[in-house]
């Protein structure tokens, strides 16, 4: 397992807006995980084949578009390994899931801001 920063973002329901990590990390943990209008993403320790940090709730495309797929990434990190969850979508229905890395995939968006990239 390798050593990895602990951060999350959180989406705000009731302003429908996303709170960076930031802002969060400026929180109490009791804050992130009692208010019922947060919803807590966790950061998975890995970036995108951009340089851009990839958090639950990640909507991600493989870097070769060939299987027409987004995925989901659904935890952070996946059994203490430096990877993470994805639930791949196809056509508005799941396809399955697997164990993603990530300099294999780009963030499109996420569930909360663009939920019809699944």
């Amino acid at each position: 397992m390798t050593n990895r920063d602990i951060k999350f973002r959180a989406w705000n329901t009731s302003h429908e807006a996303m709170l960076d990590a930031s802002y969060v990390q400026d929180k109490s943990l009791e804050w992130l995980t009692t208010s019922e209008w947060i919803v807590p993403m966790q950061f998975t320790g890995l970036k995108d084949k951009n340089g851009k940090e990839i958090y639950e709730g990640d909507i991600v495309m493989p870097w070769q578009i060939y299987s027409g797929k987004n995925g989901k990434v659904l935890s952070a990190p996946f059994g203490g390994k430096n990877a993470f969850e994805v639930e791949w979508h196809q056509s508005t229905k799941k396809v399955g899931w697997n164990i993603a890395e990530g300099k294999k995939y780009e963030v499109i968006g996420n569930i909360y801001e663009n939920p019809s990239l699944l």
